[in-house]
Formats: structure tokens, C-alpha cells, sequence
């Protein structure tokens, strides 16, 4: 818990003093499904209390004051003899199943469990397209340009700025010039 406090709030500053108690009493609690019993001061609950100095220092890390059940049994960092009799411990076994911890398994049974239903609707009336290929598609924007005709349309069918390429060439030259050497050979 020392080193809890001294990285988490003194240094870094990434948890206040509420998330910090929350970490180490509240949640732990909960975690062992002991809450509210443990880890809240509340009427009641456990009043068991830890009590640490304001200038803790990481090589010391014993508390000060801790008090049980309303008794104080630890003071200045040392037991109280009086204060701890044989057979006062108390057991305390908690319920299985914790909504903390398995809470979320139960959604997720929740949810897979629930089945899916159909919507129901009416039957599609819109037009249907005729996919057996007897129908023939209008040509589009690039059709002049397909191997298979390019030799046959007319040179003014060419955008402007189109080079004319003979289909029998399956290569262009790089901008630059020609490349018929490897990089090694320069």
C-alpha cells in the first residue's frame, strides 16, 4: 500500500486520495465479494481501520494506528498486548459468484442466450435485373480502349494526350529512357 501511495498519489499524481482508497479497500472487497461489509465505513459494516503517517517513508511502511472491530490493536507501529485474545478472529466466508467479478459473464450468458427474431416484411415487387448473360450491358466510358478492339477505332476516338501504343508491344519505356540493365550493371 506504501508504494501504492507514494507512486500512484505522491509522484505520478495518477490517482487521488478517494481512488486510491477505492484500490486497496473498496475494490478489493468487492473483488472478494465482501462488500459491503468489508471495505466501507458505514453503520453496520467492519469498522477495521488502517491508519498511515503523513511522511511515510518507503523503508519504514508499517502503520501507525490500526483498529479492529472498535478495538485499537496496533499503535506506533507496535501491537497492543491487551488488546488481542486467543480465538477473537472471525472468518468470515463469502458468497461465490460476485456481481464485481462475474457480473459481466452473466450479460454475456444474458445476451447470447436470447434468440434472434425475424422482422417480418412483404415480398421484394421491384424491378429484378436479368443475370443469365443474354442481356447485353451498354459500353462504358473505357470500352474503346480494351485490347481486343483498340486496333480498330478511329485515332480522333482518343482523349488528347493519349500515346499511341501498338498492341503488340507489351511494354512501355519508364520515364527516363530505356531499361534494359540491371541497377548493378551502371
Amino acid at each position: 500500500m506504501a508504494v501504492l501511495w507514494k507512486c500512484g498519489v505522491q509522484q505520478k499524481a495518477v490517482l487521488d486520495p478517494c481512488a486510491f482508497v477505492a484500490c486497496v479497500s473498496s475494490n478489493a472487497a468487492r473483488l472478494f465479494n465482501l462488500y459491503p461489509r468489508k471495505g466501507r465505513i458505514e453503520k453496520g459494516s467492519d469498522a477495521d481501520l488502517v491508519l498511515w503517517s503523513s511522511g511515510l517513508e518507503l523503508s519504514t511502511c508499517a502503520p501507525e494506528v490500526v483498529v479492529l472491530r472498535g478495538r485499537v490493536v496496533v499503535q506506533h507501529g507496535r501491537p497492543v498486548e491487551s488488546s488481542v485474545e486467543p480465538g477473537s478472529g472471525l472468518l468470515l466466508a463469502p458468497e461465490p459468484f460476485g456481481i464485481f467479478t462475474f457480473g459481466r459473464t452473466e450479460t454475456v450468458k444474458r445476451s447470447q442466450e436470447s434468440a434472434l427474431k425475424a422482422v417480418p416484411r412483404e415480398a421484394y415487387t421491384g424491378p429484378v435485373f436479368n443475370l443469365n448473360g443474354h442481356e447485353k450491358t451498354p459500353p462504358r466510358e473505357g470500352y474503346y480502349y480494351r485490347k481486343e478492339v483498340y486496333d480498330n477505332v478511329p485515332k480522333e476516338a482518343l482523349p488528347p494526350g493519349q500515346r499511341i501504343i501498338h498492341t503488340s508491344v507489351k511494354t512501355a519505356h519508364p520515364p527516363g529512357g530505356t531499361s534494359n540493365a540491371f541497377w548493378w550493371d551502371r
